[in-house]
């Protein structure tokens, strides 16, 4: 599960240096969302404008990792474009470069959404923490309806979460220390490529 654990570091160290330098989240369109309102009243961070161009590109994202996929594409090149986007990021100073991370954040995730046999989100983690807490509910009082939950899914969940809370710490200690921080989640992209046998999503 080395893969999994790989994209969560990214994702959280990715959403670490997005927030740190842009003010919004690369990955979690839900803090954006709560940004968005904030901002309609002056409360964020930064301006409206921002957070809809966040959230906008981070659609895109998504669509175009799945408009490739059901046309036949592997993962593998949209997760190249991420590495371009985060190798950019590190000479870039665009007023669209935390809209460009949120894009290549929604494309990892859409591309990735079943990595090492397990069904799953490694860039933001809602859905994963509710559906960890749910199987183990399930594995400790199982009923008729449904199957108890594999034990190897149960360390799936908890590993994407504990990944991405590393990979959130790790954007911090690399914002403060490196002046092109973004190298280091590219590389880690880049390595999982090297590393994953990822195959083109079936159900996409």
């Amino acid at each position: 599960m080395l893969g999994v654990a790989l994209l969560a570091i990214v994702a959280g160290c990715a959403d670490a240096l997005g927030y740190l330098h842009f003010n919004t989240f690369a990955g979690l369109m839900t803090g954006n969302t709560v940004f968005l309102g904030l901002a309609l009243f002056g409360h964020a961070p930064a301006g409206p404008v921002l957070y809809i161009a966040v959230i906008a590109a981070f659609c895109a994202g998504v669509v175009l990792a799945r408009v490739a996929l059901r046309l036949g594409a592997a993962p593998r090149p949209v997760l190249v474009l991420t590495i371009f986007i985060l190798l950019g990021l590190n000479f870039s100073a665009s007023r669209w470069a935390p809209a460009m991370l949120a894009f290549g954040m929604g494309a990892q995730n859409a591309a990735t959404t079943k990595v090492s046999g397990i069904t799953l989100n490694t860039v933001f983690l809602t859905g994963d923490l509710q559906r960890l807490m749910s199987d183990i509910v399930a594995r400790l009082f199982p009923g008729a309806a449904r199957a108890r939950p594999a034990p190897r899914e149960l360390a799936a969940l908890a590993l994407v979460w504990t990944s991405y809370v590393g990979g959130a710490a790790l954007g911090a200690a690399l914002n403060s220390r490196l002046a092109q921080p973004f190298l280091v989640p590219a590389g880690l992209l880049l390595l999982f490529l090297l590393y994953e046998n990822i195959a083109r999503i079936a159900d996409c």
